[in-house]
Parts: C-alpha cells; sequence; structure tokens
C-alpha cells in the first residue's frame, strides 16, 4: 500500500480488519510503536490476534507517521497521516522536541537478535524494546496552529520521528 493509500484514510474510520490488511506495508521502512490493553512497546509485526488488544499504533519514519487510535477494542480505528517529505525542521508551523527515555542505565541492554531490537528497563522496573542500541531520547514534531485574533499558538498534533542513541546530534 503506498503512502497515497494512507492519505485517503486520513482523517477516516477504518475497521480492525481494514487496519490488519496495512499492517505489513506500515512496518516497511518504519518503526511501530504500539499500545496495547495490556502492555506498550516497539515492534516489528503485529499479529492479527494481536490487533483485538490494539488502541493505538504509531508506524513512523523520519519523514513520515500513520496514526491509528481508538478508545474502546470494539470500536474502528480513526486515521491521520502526515508526511513531511523531508527531516522535518523546527519553523512557523513546526517544532522539534526531544524527550528523555525512562532508561535505567544500571541494567545492561540486551539485544534481541530475531527483532533487531534492544530490550531496555526502565526506572520502575518495566521492559520495552526498542530498535536502537543505547537509545536514550526520541525525538518528536510538534505541528503549531496560530489564533491570530487571539495572539496565541497552539500544539494541535504531533508525530514521532526517531529514536536516538546516546551521543547522537539531531540532524
Amino acid at each position: 500500500m503506498p503512502n497515497e493509500d494512507f492519505r485517503k484514510v486520513s482523517g477516516k474510520k477504518i475497521t480492525e480488519s481494514k487496519l490488519v490488511e496495512m499492517l505489513v506495508e506500515l512496518g516497511i521502512g518504519r518503526t511501530l510503536v504500539a499500545y496495547f490493553t495490556d502492555r506498550a512497546d516497539c515492534v516489528n509485526s503485529i499479529t492479527a490476534n494481536e490487533t483485538k488488544k490494539l488502541l493505538e499504533l504509531r508506524a513512523f519514519s523520519e519523514t513520515d507517521e500513520f496514526y491509528a487510535y481508538r478508545s474502546l477494542t470494539d470500536t474502528d480505528f480513526i486515521c491521520r497521516y502526515v508526511n513531511d517529505g523531508a527531516f522535518p525542521a523546527d519553523g512557523e508551523d513546526k517544532m522539534l522536541e526531544i524527550h528523555y527515555l525512562d532508561i535505567d542505565g544500571t541494567y545492561p541492554v540486551h539485544s534481541i537478535e530475531k527483532d533487531d531490537m534492544y530490550e531496555y528497563k526502565t526506572m520502575t522496573g518495566g521492559v520495552y524494546h526498542l530498535p536502537v542500541r543505547n537509545a536514550d531520547r526520541l525525538v518528536l514534531c510538534n505541528y503549531i496552529r496560530y489564533d491570530n485574533a487571539e495572539g496565541l499558538a497552539q500544539v494541535y498534533d504531533y508525530r514521532f520521528v526517531k529514536f536516538l542513541s546516546e551521543g547522537e546530534a539531531l540532524q
């Protein structure tokens, strides 16, 4: 499914079965962050059975993100697709933000060979997986809207851009 098909469903509702059809294409060249009813993690793929518990999915690269979400497991997903065409830069309508990850540095990072993921422990004892060795930050792109009448700006949406390794500079 090319990016044009992602644009067609942006702003619309899709069924769980439609999302299942899209999963393989979404995983090509993108990182998947999935929020299930019982866990949240970075994954390489999601099976049809796992979508029963899926609440949110962010499939992102440095240039685009497909986001599907729902508040209840027996409802349709609402979708949004953003493609900046290049690594986003700060500007009038965008602002990059870096978040530090909750990683407990006293535990060793474990490589999970079959999935090309690295296992991390959080400061509270949880475990999650990331596709980057020595990851310590997440880059977000905030989309800004201005209300000229009120003189206010607001972040109306955001997307994941990439995970950064320890010491890695932002482009």
